[in-house]
């Protein structure tokens, strides 16, 4: 459902969906507008806990809100292979419990503002193919085991 035009609140019952695998709600500039498409994810956690067998998660260019977004994707999506949060400026840090994602082989988080600390514990995800953090407000010293 990318680019679908889409607007307001996503609605929970997309929750009912419960065997989704891949889900993409990602939005990019609309250029015929020149504005970005505002679907809202006001609780991340609520939107997510009945997706345990959700692989890929999209949701690029929407606001996601809540500190406790890490937190929701870690305990609800065990299976979690991709996760691409480009441009949703989270309001918390890229936190600990998604080590528990051990599966994950692409992060896309760039465009956000975090200003913390690089996350070492990156390095430490096996399947790891693509990483991307350009304009995420991430310091501090990159990892050298990443490169093995």
């Amino acid at each position: 459902m990318s680019n679908a035009g889409f607007s307001g609140a996503i609605p929970l019952e997309i929750s009912n969906l419960r065997l989704l695998v891949t889900l993409d709600l990602s939005s990019k500039v609309n250029k015929t507008f020149g504005n970005y498409l505002t679907l809202e994810i006001s609780n991340l956690s609520m939107l997510v806990e009945t997706f345990s067998q959700l692989e890929e998660l999209y949701l690029d260019g929407l606001p996601v809100y809540g500190s406790e977004w890490c937190e929701a994707l870690s305990s609800s999506l065990p299976n979690l292979r991709v996760l691409s949060l480009s441009r949703c400026f989270p309001s918390g840090p890229i936190d600990l419990s998604l080590k528990k994602l051990r599966y994950l082989s692409v992060i896309h988080l760039d465009g956000n503002n975090f200003s913390a600390l690089f996350p070492g514990f990156v390095a430490n995800f096996p399947n790891l193919t693509s990483l991307q953090l350009c304009s995420s407000g991430l310091y501090g010293t990159f990892p050298t085991e990443i490169f093995q």
